[in-house]
């Protein structure tokens, strides 16, 4: 979040995003400047505490996103790949791509 040149409105249409397509993971992260980047010559306006607001908005509407999405599984069956098993469980990738 915060990546140069980044607005209000440009912010609001990637919560839109968020909220239509509804992925089941997202890795975010505050904007931060790379070596021999186009970016790195670009004008980074936005401030630390608005990029980190920012990331947090995100954060909080993908873990509504998640949860939402996890309602829908208690009783459902589904095939898994058993990756670790423990005395009573066992985990791994399932056919919902999460792991179970």
């Amino acid at each position: 979040m915060g990546f140069p040149g980044e607005n209000g409105i440009g912010f609001r249409r990637n919560i839109s995003l968020l909220e239509e397509v509804k992925y089941t993971g997202l890795f975010a992260f505050k904007y931060s400047p790379r070596p021999n980047t186009p970016s790195l010559a670009m004008d980074d306006a936005i401030p630390e505490e608005e990029k980190g607001r920012r990331l947090a908005v995100v954060q909080e509407k993908q873990r509504e996103i998640q949860a939402a999405g996890m309602r829908r599984w208690p009783g459902k069956r589904f095939e898994v790949l058993s990756a670790e098993s423990r005395a009573a469980s066992t985990s791994g990738p399932g056919t919902p791509h999460r792991t179970a």
